[in-house]
């Protein structure tokens, strides 16, 4: 069952104002106005499977960034290997082109795993199972410590440079459970 993205998008998406909708066939058009005046189109696909969206949304509601303002990005960080495929699809099913993802691995280990080339085993296995060019990878965030860690493969950070991409998920999120 698909979902129409154009009946759940607001005439204001937090701050941003959409000036205009567009609709085609399989992609919508929006022209928005940012609160600092600036115009920008983005595009989207108009439909997507509804049971994706909510459960996207859904965890973007536990492990998403909200952090409002102006200028912050879409992020997700998740330690579940499926939970971020499963945004990485969603993301692409919406029409965010694989290439525009970044992705940061936070990782706690110990000396000596630093020195056994833990990290680019592990950036390694997340760019293979994300499907994911290692050059899209930010610099790994390695916090050294003795203590296992409770992931084995790290804590992986999604980020799309997009504030409405952002504000989008937070007003689905209201959407969903209200407010």
């Amino acid at each position: 069952m698909q979902i129409d993205i154009s009946k759940i998008i607001k005439e204001r998406v937090g701050d941003i104002q959409i000036l205009q909708m567009k609709l085609e066939k399989e992609k919508i058009s929006l022209t928005v106005r940012f609160s600092n005046g600036r115009k920008r189109i983005v595009k989207l696909n108009r439909f997507v499977d509804v049971i994706k969206w909510a459960f996207c949304v859904g965890i973007f509601a536990g492990e998403g960034t909200k952090r409002g303002g102006r200028g912050f990005p879409f992020e997700f960080t998740n330690s579940n290997p499926k939970r971020l495929q499963a945004m990485i699809k969603f993301l692409e099913d919406l029409g965010v082109g694989k290439e525009e993802i970044k992705v940061r691995l936070q990782i706690r280990c110990s000396e000596k795993e630093i020195k056994e080339g833990k990290i680019k085993k592990l950036e390694e296995f997340w760019s293979q199972f994300l499907k994911i060019p290692r050059s899209q990878f930010e610099k790994t965030n390695v916090r050294i410590s003795n203590r296992p860690s409770k992931s084995k493969f790290g804590t992986i950070r999604l980020r799309v440079n997009s504030n409405f991409l952002a504000k989008l998920f937070i007003e689905w999120e209201k959407f969903i459970i209200g407010g």
